[in-house]
């Protein structure tokens, strides 16, 4: 029965966004813990091709360092995105940030702000990211845009240049997008 729903979603979500993968929530595939609470958790579902369902694969969460010097910034944006079923990191300043990239391994994306402790930090962070294997997505925001703060973003390449304050819908949608495609190029981890 939650496979057939599960399908059934899967396929409606898939015509809706023309053929590209899509993360989707388990309270969205109808899927609930054994004591009855609400389950959050990102999946990839894959295994369509042309002439039809080949597999369905769920699975583990997306995991996100989300980097801020302000506390109430990265409250909100961890709040916000671990209800959207991503698995949370911190970072307060730029070291904190490289020794979490250093010692956790693996993060399928790194939101960074742009200033910090100093002007541009965040581009280093991003550079630092960038370098990393496998790459993660890389999103920069700053509430002092400029030109020459996206073509720099541009040069590291950033995958996204957000102004504060952040439109988190906007941000929710992006990041999905990102996270899958970049998932779906190097092929999902468990």
């Amino acid at each position: 029965m939650v496979l057939h729903q599960q399908l059934r979603l899967w396929a409606a979500g898939f015509r809706a966004l023309n053929r590209i993968p899509r993360l989707f929530t388990s309270d969205q595939l109808g899927l609930d813990s054994k004591n009855g609470q609400r389950v959050e958790s990102h999946a990839l579902v894959t295994g369509y091709n042309r002439q039809g369902f080949s597999s369905l694969k769920m699975l583990r969460k997306p995991s996100l360092l989300i980097v801020d010097d302000e506390p109430n910034v990265l409250l909100t944006l961890k709040l916000v995105l671990e209800e959207d079923g991503y698995q949370i990191s911190t970072a307060g300043s730029f070291a904190e940030a490289e020794k979490l990239m250093l010692s956790s391994g693996h993060f399928d994306a790194i939101l960074t702000d742009l200033w910090m402790e100093k002007e541009d930090i965040g581009l280093e962070l991003a550079r630092s990211a960038s370098k990393l294997k496998p790459r993660p997505v890389i999103v920069i925001f700053t509430g002092y845009g400029s030109a020459n703060n996206a073509r720099a973003a541009l040069s590291v390449p950033v995958d996204y240049f957000a102004l504060k304050p952040l439109d988190v819908d906007e941000l929710k949608r992006v990041l999905n997008r990102l996270v899958v495609a970049n998932s779906t190029q190097r092929g999902w981890r468990s």
